[in-house]
């Protein structure tokens, strides 16, 4: 009998003792302050995902935008091109940033013409003095041989 009080005596203070435990914190309101708190994270979580999506998609447009300014530029420096183009005369080569005195001169080769030509020098004044076959200074001994 001894031993069935201790198990009886056993059961009914773990029962008191699960009790106690889900009851007490419930009572001080512990449970609710964490859930509360849990709850404004979440809250601040989802607010956080709305602006970081806000901001990508603000930054995703501000990135088609510049595509496009691009295309438009693109576009326009191309047609600016077709112009110039149109306006030199077909015989003489286009170089940009030139004006087109400055582009006839540049392809003008009457600079070319007006240079002579060098014609070759003779073995004797191309070689260089110190193998020259009249020597120099102390040398001069051995012009005589």
């Amino acid at each position: 009998m001894t031993w069935l009080t201790g198990v009886v005596i056993f059961l009914i203070g773990g029962l008191a003792g699960f009790a106690a435990g889900r009851i007490i914190p419930a009572l001080t309101g512990k449970q609710q302050k964490l859930e509360a708190e849990l709850d404004k994270h979440i809250k601040a979580q989802e607010s956080f995902k709305g602006e970081v999506n806000n901001y990508l998609t603000s930054v995703n447009d501000a990135m088609q935008n510049i595509a496009k300014q691009a295309q438009t530029a693109a576009a326009d420096s191309q047609n600016q091109f077709n112009q110039l183009a149109e306006k030199q005369d077909k015989n003489k080569q286009y170089i940009p940033f030139f004006t087109p005195e400055i582009s006839e001169l540049i392809n003008t080769p009457s600079h070319k013409a007006n240079i002579p030509k060098s014609t070759p020098d003779s073995e004797l004044k191309s070689i260089p003095l110190d193998y020259s076959e009249s020597k120099m200074g102390w040398f001069q001994a051995e012009n005589k041989k």
